[in-house]
Formats: C-alpha cells, sequence, structure tokens
C-alpha cells in the first residue's frame, strides 16, 4: 500500500485533526500560487473547518448516500509524512476531498492515492476523481502537470460557478411560454444520471447521485421535451436550502441535451428559474459544465454572474 520506506494507516481519532486542517489549508494556497491565482483580503470560506474529526467518526446513519475516508502516510521510523481523504459515491467511485504534507514539495502522495485507490476498488467503483482550478483562457497549468504524475486525466469539460446573490430581483417574463416544460417525478432521477454520464458528464452524475440520493419535498426536476417524440432535450434539478429562514439553492444544474437553438435554451432557463421565484428563493447557485456554453450565457443574460475561476475534473480508472 505504500513505497518503500512508508506506510499507510486510516485516520484514528485521537491524530491532531487541528493539524490535519492547517495543513489542507497550507496545501490549498500552494495550489492557488501554481494555478496561478492571486487572492487579496479574506474571503467568508477561509474560516471553514476542511477536515473534521467528526466526519469519520461519527457516521451512525447507515444509509449516509456517501461516506468518507481518510489515510495517514507514516515513514518507517514512525514520523508523520502526510494525509488525504476520499470520499465515496453510492457507485463506489471516490473523489480525493482534502490533503496535505508537511513537506512542501508533496513528493510522497503516491502511497496516499494508492490507499483511496483501494478503497474505492473494495467499494467496486472504477474511477478516483480529483479537482483543480482553472483562470479564464487558461488550457493548461501547474497543477494539471501535478496531477498527470500519478496517471490523472482531464474530463472533457470544465466546471464553472454561476452565482445570483439576490435572486429576488429576478423578474419573470410576462410574455414567458411554457410549453413542453415538464415537472419529473423522482422517478426520472436514474434517466437523469444516465443522460449525463452518456454526454460525458460523469463526475457532475456522480454529485446529482449524491445531493438528491434522499428525496424530499425539496427536491425539484423539470425537463424539456419534444413535442413530436416526447425524448427528452433538457433537464434541470435543484434543492431547496432553508437557512435561518432564507430560501434558495446552490444545487441547481442545467443540462442540454440535444442541439436547439439559442431561444429555446433561454426560454428552458427562464421556466427553470420561474419554477425557483414560485419558491420564493433568495439565492441562487449553480456549477454548469462547459459542454453547456450557451446555456451558462442564458443564465447570465437573466442575471448571473461568473465565478473569478473554473473547476477542471481530473480521474483515474481503479
Amino acid at each position: 500500500m505504500a513505497a518503500a520506506g512508508y506506510k499507510v494507516r486510516e485516520f484514528c481519532k485521537d491524530d491532531d485533526f487541528d493539524y490535519f486542517d492547517r495543513l489542507a489549508w497550507e496545501e490549498h494556497e500552494r495550489r492557488n500560487i501554481h494555478v496561478g491565482i492571486r487572492k487579496s483580503g479574506e474571503f467568508p470560506f477561509d474560516k471553514m473547518k476542511l477536515v473534521k474529526r467528526e466526519t469519520y467518526f461519527n457516521n451512525e446513519d447507515s444509509s449516509m448516500a456517501k461516506e468518507s475516508k481518510g489515510f495517514v502516510l507514516m515513514t518507517d521510523v514512525g514520523e508523520f509524512a502526510g494525509f488525504a481523504t476520499v470520499t465515496v459515491s453510492p457507485s463506489g467511485n471516490g473523489t480525493i476531498t482534502q490533503f496535505g504534507h508537511p513537506d512542501q514539495n508533496r513528493r510522497e502522495l503516491g502511497p496516499l492515492i494508492d490507499a483511496c485507490l483501494e478503497y474505492v476498488r473494495q467499494r467496486r467503483g472504477n474511477k478516483l476523481f480529483c479537482m483543480t482550478e482553472i483562470l479564464p483562457g487558461q488550457i493548461y497549468n501547474a497543477e494539471f502537470e501535478f496531477w498527470s504524475r500519478y496517471a490523472f486525466k482531464p474530463e472533457s469539460y470544465y466546471s464553472q460557478w454561476l452565482i445570483f446573490n439576490d435572486f429576488k430581483q429576478w423578474n419573470v417574463p410576462a410574455d414567458l411560454d411554457i410549453s413542453n416544460v415538464l415537472t419529473a417525478s423522482s422517478l426520472d432521477l436514474t434517466e437523469i444520471e444516465s443522460i449525463l454520464r452518456e454526454d460525458g458528464e460523469d463526475f457532475i452524475a456522480e454529485s446529482v447521485r449524491f445531493d438528491f440520493a434522499e428525496l424530499t419535498p425539496d427536491h425539484v426536476f423539470l425537463k424539456l421535451i419534444d413535442p413530436f417524440d416526447g425524448k427528452i432535450k433538457g433537464i434541470a434539478y435543484y434543492q431547496v436550502n432553508r437557512d435561518q429562514g432564507m430560501l434558495g439553492t446552490n444545487t441547481l444544474g442545467i443540462h442540454i441535451r440535444s442541439q436547439i437553438s439559442y431561444q429555446e435554451i433561454q426560454r428552458f432557463v427562464r421556466c427553470v428559474l420561474t419554477s425557483m421565484n414560485e419558491l420564493n428563493l433568495s439565492y441562487a447557485g449553480t456549477r454548469m459544465s462547459s459542454r453547456n456554453l450557451s446555456a451558462m450565457i442564458a443564465m447570465c443574460a437573466e442575471g448571473f454572474t461568473l465565478a473569478p475561476m473554473g473547476q477542471v475534473v481530473f480521474y483515474r480508472p481503479v
């Protein structure tokens, strides 16, 4: 499980999780530098705790949609050399969520990746994912090179976050045509996942399977169908969050299935936003695939703004 001179073990309850958390943030800063991100001031998420003890030792709910595991790398003389965490989805596929090393060059990540791969293999998954950021206009950066050393390959499309912080400013168009936009039942979830995978959006399919694993009335599904053959031309989905009396969503997804006109995409986007307006949502966030560039443009035309960076998903077969 580890290279000569190293061994890997799982997290223990008495591990120093505050230290792991500090190393994870230091790793994030290094990765930002490699990508070319220059951050000024303090961001709200800077105060987040990335590595929480309770994530790994307080999971009494066996119905959890995905499970997390943490691994520690030790030298053969018992010195700490790094850690990594991995989370698996219901499919068994896993994602490296955090990692950190006291040594800044990250030269011993290999044994930890092997441990994550083995965990995914045990869960009968077939892919291990990891993620990195990309700036507008970039097609390659140092993080691409880093992950390629460990046999990871990038997915075909990058993801871009779009946000609408004050969604109540959006107004429903007076002449909106809602024909052929239907509410999808929970039974359509498998079809939605299948569509995403068929169109090369494996990681987004994994995310949907997790976010919608335990369906509630707060989960919304919509689809745009062809009036002639009934086939799905577009899908949309989101979960309504309830936070201190405020309603919103950060799981909005819109995926266009076939080649349709921009006007039809715009109409579908407006129908989706209308459903959110009817639910009185205050904010909205969506992670869009670059495959759906026209839908991203349509979202921006309605008031959404692009996050300052995109995200690239890498994968390695298990």
